[in-house]
């Protein structure tokens, strides 16, 4: 199976979803459709700035693991502490999420000391871009600006 020319197929043709796949289904227990999971150093730190900054809640946690969900039920991830003795590098995740509040984001940032640069992506649209204690990159999006 090449999933590079597949790739390049679905890109070409605007390929639909094929006939058979594997079926997914959400947890019975709590609302977590799927995850994805990042190993952070600081384990304790990184739950604290989630928590404190992005007001999530923790469908599981443990002294090693969490699955944090937004309040509002629109995503969901995991942390995993790492243990290891190499270093965690979290340089290719990129979290984006999206508001149409951007400026309140801002004024919460400035009056909580976070620290963040605020960038122009166009003349109708801006992004907060912040990282996490243990350095995941964070960007948080406008909406479409009048200008």
């Amino acid at each position: 199976m090449d999933f590079h020319d597949i790739g390049r197929e679905i890109f070409k043709k605007q390929l639909l979803a094929p006939k058979e796949y594997i079926p997914l289904k959400k947890w019975e227990d709590f609302p977590l459709y799927f995850t994805v999971e990042y190993s952070v150093r600081d384990f304790f730190k990184e739950l604290g700035f989630w928590r404190y900054v992005f007001g999530m809640e923790f469908l599981s946690v443990s002294d090693d693991y969490a699955i944090l969900k937004h309040p509002e039920n629109t995503w969901t991830f995991s942390i995993k502490k790492d243990t290891s003795r190499e270093s965690v590098d979290l340089s290719n995740i990129k979290v984006q999420m999206f508001t149409d509040r951007l400026d309140q984001a801002e004024k919460f940032l400035q009056s909580s000391k976070v620290h963040y640069t605020i960038k122009e992506q166009s003349k109708n649209q801006r992004y907060i871009e912040l990282q996490s204690p243990n350095n995941c990159f964070i960007q948080v999006w406008s909406g479409w600006e009048e200008a």
